[in-house]
């Protein structure tokens, strides 16, 4: 038995695994048992918090809201607001370049809400409407007619006689193709309206 000992107190694996209980037992020691009370988020909803997410509710959708969209409402208004609490409590804000830009952009519209402007007057107005008269030109407009076809093979015939009657000039192109939703011929629209 005395051997089996001595031998037991030579293994390497035997130091590591003393060691390494002894470490492990004064690391449970050093650190306290409970979860510290700054990682604990509670949520206190006032009516008034509650008053207000209504009307922004109302102002947003335009309608009214029951008891229970009311309640997810303000749920997801508040679990927005922990959460970005939370990460700014964990600085994932920082190094970020996105959040950074959004950030920059607030501080910007901030900065120009507190700027007063000047009005300029009627005539500071025309005198710069005469220098930049470019910038001020009219819409450019389209005028068109069109004939709509869908995929279908039976529109090729129609297609032909279309390519006929356009070389010949003769009325009635616009009776060919298919039914469009919208109107075969437009007059003075702008390059937005097409799209």
């Amino acid at each position: 038995m005395i051997k089996f000992s001595q031998r037991l107190l030579q293994e390497p694996l035997i130091h590591f695994l003393v060691l390494g209980s002894l470490l492990y037992l004064y690391y449970m020691s050093v650190t306290p048992d409970d979860v510290s009370n700054d990682t604990k988020i509670e949520i206190h909803v006032t009516p008034y918090e509650i008053q207000t997410l209504k009307k922004e509710y109302i102002q947003k959708y335009e309608k009214q809201m029951s008891q229970e969209t009311l309640d997810l409402y303000v749920q997801n208004a508040y679990r927005k607001k922990v959460l970005l609490e939370e990460s700014t409590r964990l600085d994932l804000h920082k190094n970020d370049s996105i959040v950074a830009n959004r950030l920059v952009s607030k501080m910007e519209f901030i900065l120009l809400g507190s700027v007063e402007y000047k009005e300029p007057s009627e005539k500071e107005l025309y005198e710069y409407y005469r220098a930049n008269i470019d910038e001020y030109s009219a819409v450019k407009s389209l005028s068109f007619s069109h004939i709509y076809f869908s995929n279908s093979i039976n529109n090729k015939n129609e297609l032909y006689t279309m390519l006929n009657l356009r070389k010949h000039k003769t009325q009635g192109i616009e009776k060919l193709g298919d039914t469009f939703k919208g109107s075969s011929t437009y007059k003075n629209i702008s390059y937005t309206e097409v799209e």
